[in-house]
């Protein structure tokens, strides 16, 4: 609607009149909070200081949080985890038939924690509920029989509401001593639990927390005591325990949900979101920006203001009126006795131009903050195009040391201390994996160097093995022969040994690799078999030959 703001001012004969034209505006609808203001009072919830739905309403609207994000969830999480041994190396030989046994036990759990999806993608879907809302929260299965941990749901953060600190309870941690989780007086400590709610439509269940000794009613977040299941027993009603969350969230001392670690920038958000529909606005407007028609020597009837109007709010929009004309009149006016009569003139002025994209430096300087927020280099957005092989290396190597790393040991932190103890794994730890920094050819450049360092032909098998993609069986292996440097082992064995000399410089990257690997394979092979004619040896297992994928040169991995 246009709003009309007539004045009038008398000066001799004359009339100057103003009138403003402006386009409608639509405001974007705000998502509605599944919880009313008076549940919260009502069920003991404490209300969080930003609602999920507002803040991936912003997520969805910006032009470079859905990156970021997506590149710490990639980057946390996306490389898979792996197993790390705790027995120290002289003890693994006496261990060995139990760690092998356990570890397929913890791999099997691992593979089968989520049925519908790979721990992996589920760890993603973690990362992302915490950098857009700072909270997340996962539903702790258990089996029937046993009770014990047997796979994670994630919760959607925006269903998940959560009650405040309830009385103290007497918590006791296990500790790992010789192999085996221990409990004494030293590990009883005490710690309060908070009840967290789940709304879906109309429809609540309640949780409580993982560790919480409480038998807690799923659909009123009541303890279950002896009158409350007489009840429901005398009604013929089934009794249903809450299960048990676990809740993540980026630290927020003002309230115990977290916030996402970008809320210090929110107005950049909520700015760049306006700079970019004003923008959009000029293309629809056909770049009709604020105007002033000015008329002296006449007066503009009202068909004419009519037919500006119409023009500025409808007939001059959209891209197919681009090339619309607006004609104007004026009535000229008498001039009074003995005065001489005015010309007419019609002029438009802008008042303030339109360039080809408004707001460009202020949009670019948000982007900067708020990719700031998560500390990225411009390198994992692609925003930057200056960038050398050594600059690009040493930022994902600060990338790694300052961001990632620290936001992959809360979550390896939870899995050993608390689902570890709860399925007894004593002999491995649970440790994210993070990318290889390095290329391929500077690691198998520095294994090499480390082979005729003196370093133990185990390791430089282990080191090839995990470059290459390798399968090789070390527990089959004889140690005898694993643990002395290559210079040792290659005279008992003849001319053979791990090699992989550096191909010539001439040939591609991909040829350079596909030249190496060979050739440590080659030598592998050579080293087998010559150490079968020394004694009866296992060497090798599962070997898999180097095989080429679609004729491209490049070795298959398992």
């Amino acid at each position: 609607m246009g709003t009309t703001i007539d004045k009038t001012v008398a000066r001799q004969t004359r009339t100057c009149r103003a009138m403003v034209f402006r386009a409608s505006r639509r405001a974007s609808a705000r998502l509605k909070d599944p919880w009313k203001k008076g549940e919260y009072k009502q069920d003991g919830l404490i209300e969080p200081p930003y609602h999920p739905e507002d803040l991936m309403q912003l997520v969805e609207q910006s032009n470079i949080l859905p990156q970021c994000i997506d590149t710490m969830a990639e980057n946390v999480c996306g490389f898979g985890y792996r197993l790390d041994p705790l027995p120290p190396e002289d003890e693994r030989e006496a261990l060995q038939r139990r760690m092998k046994n356990e570890r397929e036990r913890a791999e099997t759990f691992l593979d089968y924690a989520c049925y519908d999806q790979d721990l992996t993608e589920l760890r993603k879907q973690r990362q992302r509920d915490l950098e857009v809302t700072g909270n997340a929260w996962w539903e702790i299965q258990r089996t029937e029989k046993t009770g014990r941990v047997d796979g994670f749901i994630r919760l959607k953060p925006e269903t998940m509401r959560m009650t405040g600190e309830g009385e103290r309870q007497r918590v006791r941690a296990p500790r790992l001593m010789a192999h085996k989780w221990e409990y004494d007086r030293s590990s009883t400590y005490y710690r309060r639990f908070r009840m967290h709610c789940q709304k879906i439509g109309d429809k609540k269940v309640w949780f409580k927390e993982l560790g919480d000794r409480r038998r807690i009613d799923a659909r009123t977040g009541k303890e279950l005591t002896p009158e409350l299941e007489a009840m429901y027993r005398e009604k013929k009603m089934s009794i249903v325990e809450a299960t048990e969350v676990v809740h993540w969230s980026i630290g927020y001392s003002r309230s115990p949900y977290g916030v996402p670690r970008w809320i210090g920038n929110i107005l950049s958000v909520a700015g760049s979101r306006a700079a970019e529909e004003v923008n959009w606005h000029t293309f629809e407007h056909q770049g009709l920006g604020k105007m002033v028609v000015l008329v002296s020597g006449a007066n503009m009837t009202k068909e004419v203001m009519d037919r500006i109007r119409e023009f500025t709010e409808e007939k001059g929009r959209h891209r197919e009126n681009f090339h619309k004309a607006l004609v104007l009149e004026a009535v000229t006016e008498s001039p009074g006795p003995g005065e001489a009569a005015a010309p007419a003139k019609i002029e438009i002025k802008e008042l303030g131009g339109i360039d080809d994209q408004m707001f460009a430096s202020y949009d670019k300087d948000n982007r900067t903050k708020l990719r700031s927020s998560f500390r990225l280099p411009p390198i994992y957005l692609g925003l930057s195009e200056d960038y050398s092989r050594a600059t690009a290396l040493e930022s994902r190597k600060i990338a790694e040391e300052q961001v990632f790393k620290p936001a992959r040991a809360g979550f390896d932190f939870w899995m050993n201390r608390i689902i570890w103890p709860e399925l007894g794994y004593t002999f491995w730890k649970y440790a994210t994996a993070s990318a290889p920094v390095q290329d391929v050819t500077e690691q198998a450049t520095n294994w090499l160097k480390a082979s005729n360092a003196g370093m133990p032909l185990r390791q430089v098998i282990e080191g090839y093995a995990s470059l290459f993609g390798i399968s090789v069986d070390m527990d089959a292996l004889d140690p005898a022969w694993l643990d002395l440097p290559q210079k040792l082992v290659q005279p008992l064995l003849g001319n053979s040994g791990v090699t992989g000399a550096p191909p010539e410089k001439s040939a591609s990257p991909e040829q350079q690799l596909t030249t190496r690997a060979e050739a440590v394979l080659e030598s592998l092979m050579r080293l087998r078999q010559a150490a079968s004619k020394v004694g009866p040896l296992p060497w090798l297992s599962g070997y898999r030959e180097l095989a080429k994928a679609g004729g491209n040169g490049k070795p298959v991995r398992k």
